[in-house]
């Protein structure tokens, strides 16, 4: 099992982040953009690559979408339509880890009995891969906020978007370390994803 600590992020590297992140939505207009797994995509490249290369250390996001196509499709198997990676160095520790994902256009309240448990369904199979994973609630006009909600948690108490990748995912709070996991979480059609055989926590 991995040992957990806390990274203290530079506020040079807190600054390239949200730099990133306020970029990457900035740039997604949400009329060309509305349907979810479009929405994703173009968010998910935009984060895409090395935030921050510099004195204070160094961070890559690295983003997937999983495949979709077809009865026994890697996100009918998974539950999952993207995965965020991320290596982390910080002085001499360095650190990679991932999260399994699922967007939503509606917020939880606004779900349909059906979609509820469509929803219900895709969250217990990413929680037999891993237990970090994520429901990303998609805003409905840009002066609203990309919210997270972590599954396994209280799915009404989100946070935004860039409270979750600063406070919870990069200073490794949230987020899963096992390399077997990561590597597989890295291709699309997850097919070296693997039912986790214990908690990482």
């Amino acid at each position: 099992m991995h040992m957990r600590f806390a990274f203290q992020l530079s506020e040079n590297m807190k600054r390239a982040i949200r730099d990133r992140i306020n970029s990457a939505l900035g740039r997604i207009d949400l009329e060309r953009y509305s349907q979810e797994p479009a929405y994703v995509t173009a968010l998910i490249s935009r984060l895409d690559g090395v935030v921050y290369d510099g004195p204070d250390g160094r961070v890559e996001i690295k983003g997937t979408i999983v495949e979709d196509r077809g009865a026994h499709s890697a996100e009918s198997l998974w539950g999952a339509d993207f995965a965020i990676t991320a290596a982390l160095t910080v002085g001499q520790h360095s650190v990679e880890k991932g999260i399994l994902g699922q967007a939503k256009k509606k917020s939880m309240h606004e779900l349909n009995l059906l979609q509820d448990y469509e929803l219900r369904g895709q969250c217990s199979k990413m929680l037999a891969a891993t237990d970090h994973c994520i429901v990303l609630g998609l805003p409905k006009t840009k002066s609203l906020a990309l919210l997270v909600r972590l599954v396994g948690e209280p799915l009404d108490v989100p946070m935004e978007f860039q409270e979750y990748i600063l406070e919870r995912f990069l200073p490794c709070y949230h987020g899963d370390m096992r390399m077997s996991f990561v590597r597989a979480i890295q291709d699309s059609k997850l097919k070296r994803l693997h039912f986790k055989i214990m908690s990482r926590e």
